[in-house]
């Protein structure tokens, strides 16, 4: 039996969460035990919501986590934690105040803080098991000095029945109304992240698709500013921002195409969503997004994200019906072998267990999208 504490930090969000749940419902009860903690109250709360289960407070008041250790320690002692799983890089540093030896497993690193919690892992004795989402963080972490040996990639899951609930429950009508086409952004909207640049080329296919609707979940700062550049363009009901109203599932189902454009490497973590949904894929050529997109293969990419090449590339998709379906076809057939629930839990089923018992921590640890 391994006793797991998972730590969440104010960064854990709606992956994160969907990726622990599965864990903590699907794991064999025999063989391994959960408790679930929060250095922040912004996560222990949603978490609560979205697990259904005690989550227990460790909040972090005074920077690099020493104020969260005493609570996480007490709990790891109480009881009788094994291995402590932390999901961000707050949490890394708390759950590290907190460890009395157990062996670290640390998740949740966004691509565009891997340096810094590089710095962080380089200084953990033993070295931490690290679960990167792509090949690409994979590399990023090792270029900074994580040893590449205790990177392993694990793919999130994508809940295929949710995506067909949320089609049946006519989430489609509840997000966009009878707008079409729908295009979809990731989650949440940010200055390097497209939304900005797919706006612009959705106002270029205005006059030929008059309902078309672009779909920017979340809430930030660049959220407002795609609001005041609708409003610029005289196309306000143009752009609708969901805030957190909606889950992946629903927004997946109710989407036509989903634009992933950001100006540098990101996190994808919708993509295998999109691809399982049924969206057609028009991206940038990044490496993280070409990791999972070839073009005219599952979706169309642009070699950058100017808002010319996006909307050339939009139109063609939009108008260009058996184009859609093959690459709609292809991607959803790839969606269930890269994001299956099973490949998750036996992945991390493995590294548990490979960390547990001291073996190298990629043992029997395989990225399904590097065969499929």
């Amino acid at each position: 039996m391994i006793r797991l504490l998972h730590v969440l930090d104010a960064a854990a969000g709606e992956p994160e969460f969907r990726a622990i749940r599965l864990l903590l419902d699907r794991l064999p009860p025999e063989s391994f035990a959960h408790e679930v903690a929060a250095t922040d109250s912004r996560p222990a709360i949603a978490a609560t919501s979205f697990l259904r289960r005690l989550i227990h407070r460790a909040d972090q008041r005074i920077w690099i986590g020493s104020s969260a250790g005493p609570a996480l320690r007490s709990l790891v002692r109480s009881r009788r934690i094994d291995m402590i799983h932390t999901w961000g890089p707050d949490a890394l540093a708390a759950s590290k105040a907190a460890s009395e030896g157990q062996p670290l497993v640390v998740s949740g690193i966004r691509i565009e803080d891997a340096d810094k919690a590089a710095a962080w892992l380089r200084q953990i004795r033993p070295t931490p098991a690290v679960v990167a989402a792509s090949q690409v963080a994979r590399a990023q972490l090792a270029g900074f000095g994580v040893r590449a040996d205790h990177i392993a990639v694990v793919r999130d899951a994508v809940d295929f029945g949710e995506i067909n609930a949320a089609r049946n429950a006519d989430a489609r009508r509840r997000i966009a109304g009878d707008a079409a086409p729908v295009i979809l952004t990731p989650t949440t909207a940010e200055r390097d992240g497209g939304q900005f640049e797919t706006l612009w080329a959705c106002a270029m296919l205005q006059q030929i698709f008059p309902a078309i609707r672009v779909v920017v979940p979340g809430a930030s700062p660049e959220t407002d500013r795609l609001r005041r550049m609708a409003q610029s363009l005289e196309l306000p009901d143009m752009l609708l921002t969901t805030g957190s109203r909606f889950n992946m599932a629903e927004l997946a189902a109710a989407a036509d195409v989903f634009v992933v454009a950001p100006k540098s490497e990101a996190d994808c973590h919708a993509v295998g969503w999109a691809m399982a949904a049924g969206a057609a894929i028009v991206g940038v050529a990044r490496r993280s997004v070409a990791e999972l997109i070839a073009d005219r293969s599952n979706g169309l990419l642009c070699i950058n994200n100017q808002p010319r090449r996006l909307a050339a590339a939009l139109l063609r998709v939009l108008e260009d019906a058996p184009l859609k379906t093959k690459l709609t076809d292809t991607a959803r057939g790839q969606a269930f072998e890269v994001f299956s629930s099973r490949g998750l839990l036996d992945n991390m089923g493995a590294l548990y267990s490979n960390v547990a018992n001291r073996r190298p921590v990629t043992d029997g640890v395989h990225d399904a999208a590097m065969v499929a």
